[in-house]
């Protein structure tokens, strides 16, 4: 799947589920271990999110898109806000200025929060 592709799929707001996480995690050759160090998470956490014992933070999924690109998570949210502010205006799909302030925003707060 592009990045574009993975972009759309977030923003559309399709649910990301426990199988989700699992099916992402074996494609990267990953244990629950390594993941858990890689989100800044334990392995319960991890354990718990695949198995739906809890609901998964919307982080993670671009976190394990970030991993996937091997890209920084900064450098990865800068890149997916701009793919989905591109691929709204080429699909004339109405994105005000203040939807695109918004996710620049939701973006950098979640990078300061050490969320990714």
């Amino acid at each position: 799947m592009t990045m574009a592709l993975q972009v759309v799929r977030f923003y559309a707001m399709e649910k990301f589920t426990n199988e989700h996480l699992k099916w992402h995690r074996t494609q990267l050759e990953m244990t629950r271990e390594e993941l858990a160090r890689e989100l800044k998470t334990t392995y319960t956490t991890v354990y718990r999110w695949e198995k739906g014992e809890r609901a998964i933070p919307p982080y993670v999924e671009l976190a394990l898109h970030a991993v996937d690109h091997q890209l920084s998570p900064e450098k990865y949210l800068r890149r997916v806000v701009q793919v989905v502010i591109e691929l709204a205006r080429k699909q004339k799909i109405k994105i005000t200025d203040e939807q695109a302030t918004e996710i620049q925003t939701d973006a950098y707060v979640m990078s300061m929060r050490g969320k990714f």
